[in-house]
């Protein structure tokens, strides 16, 4: 069942918000996996898809299944020209609206929306990543695929041209988490 009306996800309906979308049949699993993870009580979707916020799912691959169907984790990862990242996400928010009845203005409250309320997909860039990737972190295999998701507001971006030192630019992006009218600032507006 997938909030907000509690649709039935059948794989007949899943698979038309697909095809609607755009997408190949390898992206499929991907979508499957997303709509598996999205339902589970410890996301709350159901919230994210009624609040008043801006608050969506977005997709982040991990793995092999990144390469396998041609998934953006490079420069401009959540812009246009990757038919992956595009239908994957679109995919997802059809399904969302048509089978969970997450429609604007009715079950969906958002006061304002964001762009990722059409497509938020991407992959973490583990080659470039001096980290072990996110899913291995969460207790699976470097070789395995994963699908993570978060809900996410709005998009910012934070540039720091001037500083080289490493504080520097964390206590920039430490700062950047606290501008007024986010949830992230304490104190501020939401305080969240």
């Amino acid at each position: 069942m997938v909030a907000a009306t509690q649709g039935q996800a059948t794989m007949h309906k899943l698979a038309m918000c697909a095809v609607m979308a755009g997408c190949r049949a390898q992206y499929f699993p991907i979508i499957l996996a997303t709509i598996e993870a999205m339902v589970q009580p410890g996301f709350n979707l159901d919230s994210i898809q009624t609040t008043t916020g801006n608050a969506t799912p977005m997709i982040l691959l991990n793995g092999p299944i990144i390469d396998q169907c041609q998934v953006n984790a490079g420069a401009n990862t959540l812009g246009p020209g990757m038919q992956s990242n595009a239908t994957i996400g679109r995919a997802v928010q059809l399904i969302l609206k048509n089978i969970g009845g997450a429609v604007p203005g009715y079950t969906d409250k958002a006061t304002l929306g964001q762009p990722g309320k059409y497509t938020f997909c991407c992959a973490e860039n583990e080659g470039a990543n001096p980290w072990e990737p996110l899913h291995v972190a969460r207790g699976y295999a470097r070789e395995q695929s994963a699908v993570t998701v978060i809900g996410a507001s709005g998009t910012v971006e934070v540039v720091d041209a001037n500083h080289y030192m490493s504080t520097s630019v964390l206590l920039t992006l430490a700062h950047s988490m606290t501008i007024a009218g986010t949830m992230g600032g304490r104190y501020l507006l939401g305080g969240g």
